[in-house]
């Protein structure tokens, strides 16, 4: 069975999500698309803008086959972390081809700088220490010394899909059985704001937000859903933001994630004067930490998780489903044969797994900024039912 596998975070689905699935298609040939999703909260750590459950669905009506969820303790994480954990659940699954979205379309040059940095030679790491020390993110000094070794375009190596690229194939290149890249060049600008019929999921969400028409930006079957989903707003954690990281003392912020360097206590000291997670996250922001970083701190700090929890979670060990298609049940039945991580359709089968109750804790704080305060429940990882499609 040719399957291929893709790792999406769809927040939300629209038109560019669903080139990239058919091109898989036609690019593979597979019979089957597994796509690894994003569960409450996005690589950024932001909370998506849409349930999961409804941005699931919206990918099966426009090409996908199952989505499984790539668990919190590897979505809410920097590129290296992320890519493992998505790159980890398509092989236990047994994908024989990995596709990915880029901006670039030479995957020659994704494939180099991913062999170079595989084991960072002394040369590269003195580049990246030379960057910090002249008061770069580390994201931004990576990157540069890419430029340097590698002989990358400085335009390229520091855009978010060509980083999450490099890292998805040097994950790949370290499997037993390592699966296929299939590169489908990106479409339009990641970070433009306008929106079009191909355009960033940033302008979508920003069209949402501000109570535009964004139906030209998705396919008109994922637009459909918007009635019936739960939506987010990120100020809806104002206050839980801002009390945790007032009242935290430091020996707890420094065992949360990505500690170092004394990011947490910026954002302790700001938090006092900070009105809400927007603005302390602005208050804070600086040269030195990406806002993404920072982002994913607050949430780690919101989540109370501690590095050492989820050092101990060494890689996946389940796929868990949040939908499928009815035409996919021959999909369903070969992975719960052949694959070699259980998947999953009970989630009450979790309920002792450290990683699910990750995901729990994850999926609830998401529900605590749904707008429709109806909505503000706890336990919906338990209760929700798995999206069946025709």
């Amino acid at each position: 069975m040719k399957i291929a596998g893709i790792i999406c975070e769809y927040n939300p689905f629209h038109n560019g999500h669903a080139l990239h699935i058919a091109r898989t298609r036609e690019m593979t040939g597979c019979e089957y698309i597994v796509a690894v999703m994003s569960g409450a909260f996005t690589q950024r750590g932001d909370p998506a803008i849409i349930d999961k459950w409804t941005r699931a669905k919206m990918a099966l009506r426009c090409g996908a086959d199952i989505v499984v969820e790539l668990p919190a303790a590897f979505a809410i994480r920097p590129a290296d972390k992320f890519a493992f954990g998505g790159v980890s659940i398509l092989s236990g699954l047994g994908c024989e081809y990995m596709s990915f979205g880029c901006e670039t379309g030479d995957i020659e040059l994704i494939k180099r700088i991913a062999r170079e940095t595989a084991n960072e030679s002394p040369e590269l790491s003195g580049l990246i220490r030379d960057g910090l020390a002249r008061g770069l993110s580390h994201a931004r000094a990576r990157g540069e010394a890419y430029v340097k070794i590698c002989g990358a375009s400085a335009d390229i190596v520091n855009l978010p899909n060509a980083v999450l690229a490099i890292e998805y194939l040097k994950v790949n290149s370290n499997l037993v059985k390592p699966m296929k890249p299939v590169l489908v060049k990106r479409e339009g600008d990641y970070h433009g704001l306008e929106l079009g019929d191909i355009c960033s999921a940033s302008a979508i969400r920003r069209g949402m937000n501000g109570g535009e028409d964004v139906r030209k930006a998705m396919p008109q079957r994922a637009f459909d859903l918007l009635d019936q989903a739960v939506f987010a707003r990120p100020e809806g954690l104002d206050g839980i933001a801002v009390y945790v990281m007032r009242n935290a003392c430091e020996a707890w912020l420094n065992e949360l994630p990505e500690s170092g360097e004394g990011a947490y206590m910026l954002l302790k000291k700001h938090a006092a004067l900070a009105i809400g997670r927007g603005d302390l996250l602005e208050r804070a922001k600086c040269k030195r930490y990406t806002m993404a970083r920072l982002c994913r701190m607050l949430t780690y700090a919101m989540l109370g998780v501690k590095e050492k929890r989820l050092s101990a979670i060494s890689a996946p060990q389940y796929a868990r489903v949040i939908g499928f298609r009815k035409g996919a049940t021959g999909l369903m039945r070969h992975l719960k044969d052949a694959a070699s991580i259980p998947l999953v359709t009970d989630p009450t089968r979790l309920k002792s797994d450290e990683c699910f109750a990750i995901e729990k804790a994850a999926t609830d704080l998401w529900f605590l900024a749904a707008k429709d305060p109806a909505a503000r429940i706890a336990g919906m990882d338990y209760t929700r039912q798995i999206v069946i499609e025709d």
